[in-house]
């Protein structure tokens, strides 16, 4: 695994995702109508971002068909790496 000093930034949408999802716990749904994402590939990508670095956690399936139904979540142990990411969209 690459040290995380060494992974590339988060791209913009990714960032504005863990946002979304920092400022309140949620569902896919709610998530992608925020976020104003029609495809599920381009929202699993970037949830997929966000799950390798432990940015985010999350329950039920992460599938193309299920991802609406699931619930997304900042855990504890990443809410400082969380908060000094997005320190510069406050």
């Amino acid at each position: 695994m690459i040290p995380s000093s060494a992974q590339a930034p988060l791209s913009d949408d990714a960032q504005r995702l863990l946002y979304e999802i920092n400022r309140e716990s949620t569902d896919g749904y709610t998530l992608m109508s925020r976020l104003g994402t029609r495809n599920d590939s381009d929202f699993l990508n970037l949830v997929k971002q966000l799950v390798e670095r432990s940015l985010i956690s999350v329950r039920g399936e992460v599938t193309q068909r299920r991802v609406g139904e699931a619930y997304f979540f900042v855990p504890l142990e990443s809410q400082g790496k969380t908060n000094s990411l997005l320190g510069n969209l406050r």
